[in-house]
């Protein structure tokens, strides 16, 4: 069992956890059984939902008498404020478990079974209270008579799931002879996953500064108004997800001499959540590797302990896409036209949707030489057909859009990982593990796009011949010194930000940056001094990647009667001749989100952990082992990307709220 209390970085924010755990084995003769359930708690209390909000710093939180200042904007409210007077809380309440059977039938042939479960039910209650602007809205009713403000919102969302999956599978492992074994897997898999949500809301109460329940929101009982207030700000809802999965699989493995190895599987997947024709998948794989380190040939040479070459392909195919994509849904109101109960479409049917498609290639080389060396190299590359998304359709169908198998992208990478034994003495010891991948992905298909391009809010898209994780927007070419104003390019043109947005859309928009690295990995460094004191530490690293800053933390300075910006805002024009990275601050200065001067280069470098254990020497005492140990996360992070003097940069912008250092200290005995 174990409980943690933590107070969270956020002021006013804590979580209280509690888990526990019994596994339980028996064995038989031929049988063995276990048992494992794991039940949890958690509770969440987050009045604080503000931590990424920055206040103006002339805004005092609290008023000459004490008492609470506020901010000037209905529906914000003094962060202060709304910790001491709202409530958020969550309860989650989970009981992983599962149950494994097996039976040996003889020393080739065994069968085991395995009944899993994910039970889960998570509440949120929400109050905003009246007595600060963050639960006080415009508006007013009246109810007996008495006009009151329409102040005070609750909130409750409850969700509860269940999940299991029951698996049986026969392996068989025969040595033929010296030369031949075979051995493999015949099995069965049934998932069923479903979900119940239900939520509820009020707002505008009578007394809006204590906790209401939900139906005691806004009864308007004024014979003037022409509206049911009642059913405008009481809202009930109810969502139900289910889904199920029934599949058969195989694999065959077959090894000669153990120098040459084969591997063939084959499966069927069946979902509910494609229509009747197009829910089963049929899938399979082949793979091949040669040993070379085992041949007759290699004997002689002493250095290398393994040396293999290894190949795969085979597809794979995705049905985790939520239940009912393939349905015509509708939704069910009660505050339909004129108070009215009705239904209206909400998702349109496509009984064609079906299984997305993965073909997968892999090649790659293990290579262990001297003792010391162990080298990985592996190159791989996914096709991927038949991507569901969505599109836009004429609303005389009932709906507004469908979703399609309408979208096609590759990934390909290398990847590479090394174990190196510096020093393997008795007293020293020092082991250096090293991983680093690449990854590319281009989108090759968009179906039902005729400009074969797509946008969305955050200026990331889509579009054939680039990355997914492009990021599409404006190249900037600085502020003008003479206007002050913001200057971009296009086509080699340089147009001034007022001009380009009359002219052009973000259809115009180029590639300024991509989000992917051209590389990542991490390494971990072991030392060991005379088997007693161990020290461990651990490192990411990334190179390359764009990072696109919200340009409302720097340049939307409209907000700025209750908002904060970053101390980048201040470099801005005042004078001609002005050389600075912001325009002008005046009401009709034109702005533009997904400007390249918003993107910094997110390569870094960071020790996560370090841990130092000694392990004590115990001799003539009841305890069998004793160590101690401090561990240390999130140690320390470097940003190629230097933040200016004086300026804000990747180091401050990367994180919403900053990183916690954590540091532990403890022990380890048995006895």
């Amino acid at each position: 069992m174990s409980y943690l209390a933590i107070d969270e970085p956020q002021k006013g924010n804590k979580t209280k956890q509690l888990n526990a755990g019994i596994n339980l084995g028996y064995r038989l003769d031929k049988f063995d059984f276990s048992l494992s359930l794991n039940p949890s708690f958690i509770q969440k209390d987050a009045p604080n939902i503000y931590y990424s909000y920055a206040f103006v710093p002339t805004i005092s939180p609290y008023n000459a008498d004490g008492t609470f200042a506020t901010v000037g904007v209905l529906g914000l409210g003094n962060p202060l404020a709304a910790i001491e007077q709202n409530k958020n809380i969550t309860d989650s309440y989970g009981l992983l478990g599962s149950l494994n059977a097996s039976y040996k039938f003889s020393d080739f042939l065994s069968f085991s079974t395995l009944f899993g479960i994910d039970y889960k039910d998570k509440t949120q209650d929400r109050y905003f209270s009246g007595a600060n602007e963050s639960g006080q809205y415009n508006g007013s009713f009246t109810l007996g008579g008495m006009q009151y403000p329409n102040w005070g919102r609750r909130l409750l969302n409850e969700r509860n799931s269940t999940k299991w999956n029951w698996q049986g599978q026969a392996l068989f492992n025969k040595t033929l002879n010296l030369d031949h074994n075979i051995d493999g897997i015949l099995g069965f898999e049934l998932s069923n996953d479903k979900a119940n949500f239900s939520y509820s809301s009020g707002r505008g109460f009578v007394n809006p500064n204590g906790i209401n329940n939900v139906q005691d929101a806004i009864r308007d009982d004024d014979p003037l108004t022409t509206v049911d207030e009642t059913l405008a700000n009481q809202t009930f809802g109810d969502d139900i997800s289910y889904s199920s999965r029934v599949s058969f699989f195989s694999q065959f493995n077959y090894n000669y001499k153990k120098r040459y190895y084969f591997l063939g599987n084959f499966r069927r997947d069946e979902s509910s959540v494609f229509g009747d024709d197009t829910n089963v998948a049929l899938n399979g794989g082949a793979g091949l590797s040669w040993i070379v380190s085992n041949e007759d040939f290699m004997k002689s040479s002493k250095g290398i302990d393994l040396l293999k070459f290894k190949i795969s392909y085979g597809t794979t195919g995705n049905s985790r896409i939520g239940s009912y994509r393939s349905k015509g849904l509708y939704i069910l109101s009660q505050n339909g036209y004129n108070g009215a109960e009705g239904s209206f479409p909400s998702e349109a049917p496509n009984g064609q949707l079906s299984w997305e498609k993965n073909t997968k290639f892999n090649a790659g080389v293990d290579f262990n030489f001297l003792g010391r060396v162990e080298l990985s190299l592996e190159y791989f590359y996914d096709d991927l057909k038949d991507l569901i998304t969505s599109r836009d359709i004429p609303t005389e169908t009932g709906y507004s859009s469908i979703q399609l198998n309408a979208a096609s992208m590759y990934n390909k990478g290398v990847e590479f990982s090394t174990r190196i034994k510096w020093l393997q003495s008795d007293s020293f010891k020092w082991t250096t593990s090293f991983n680093i991948s690449t990854v590319e992905n281009k989108v090759t298909q968009l179906v039902g796009l005729g400009s074969e391009f797509s946008t969305s809010e955050v200026a990331l898209a889509q579009k054939v011949g680039y990355s997914t994780s492009t990021i599409w927007g404006i190249k900037w070419a600085g502020v003008d010194p003479a206007t002050g104003r913001d200057l971009v390019e296009k086509d080699g043109q340089i147009y001034d930000a007022a001009t380009y947005t009359s002219l052009f859309t973000a259809a115009d928009w180029v590639p300024i940056g991509n989000n992917q690295p051209k590389a990542y990995g991490g390494f971990n460094n072991n030392f060991t001094i005379n088997n007693a004191i161990v020290l461990s530490i651990r490192g990411a690293f990334q190179l390359g990647g764009d990072y696109l800053v919200d340009n409302s933390l720097i340049s939307k300075y409209n907000i700025t009667s209750n908002r904060n910006l970053s101390v980048n805002a201040y470099d801005y024009w005042r004078n001609q001749g002005d050389v600075v990275s912001q325009p002008l601050v005046i009401s009709n200065t034109t702005l533009i989100p997904n400007l390249s001067k918003f993107l910094y280069d997110a390569t870094y470098l960071k020790i996560s952990n370090i841990n130092l254990s000694y392990n004590v020497p115990i001799k003539k005492t009841f305890l069998d082992a004793l160590s101690v140990f401090v561990d240390v996360s999130n140690v320390v992070y470097w940003y190629k990307d230097k933040s200016p003097a004086g300026r804000n940069g990747i180091r401050e912008f990367n994180f919403t709220y900053p990183q916690a250092r954590t540091i532990s200290l403890g022990f380890n005995t048995k006895f």
